[in-house]
């Protein structure tokens, strides 16, 4: 609990809009989320848990400290980073496909990833 305060003092310093978190590792490290899918969005101020509607319950109970957002799929994520207007996003670089950084760009407005 509390370990993503760093990521977003980060996030703050690097003066992006948000980090997105899919590597299933750091996201458990950082969320406590154990299953198998779902999304962390840090803002300097919001921590956000983007979960399957499958595993909602499961999120509510294991990410103390995160707003838990039901998605249906990544098109829902899409759109709720283009409906909040992210702009620069930070991502890990090592973990996002090519085909997950150009839906980025593409269906959401992200202009910049770091």
């Amino acid at each position: 609990m509390g370990r993503f305060k760093d990521v977003q003092k980060f996030v703050a310093k690097q003066g992006l809009d948000a980090a997105l978190i899919n590597n299933p590792a750091n996201r458990r490290y950082l969320s406590g989320f154990t299953g198998s899918t779902g999304y962390v969005l840090l803002t300097p101020t919001e921590s956000l848990f983007f979960a399957d509607f499958r595993y909602v319950e499961q999120a509510q109970n294991e990410c103390a400290g995160y707003e838990i957002v039901s998605i249906k799929g990544e098109e829902d994520l899409m759109a709720y980073l283009k409906d909040n207007n992210f702009k620069k996003l930070g991502v890990e670089e090592k973990f996002v496909t090519l085909s997950f950084a150009n839906a980025l760009r593409l269906r959401s407005g992200v202009e910049t990833m770091i």
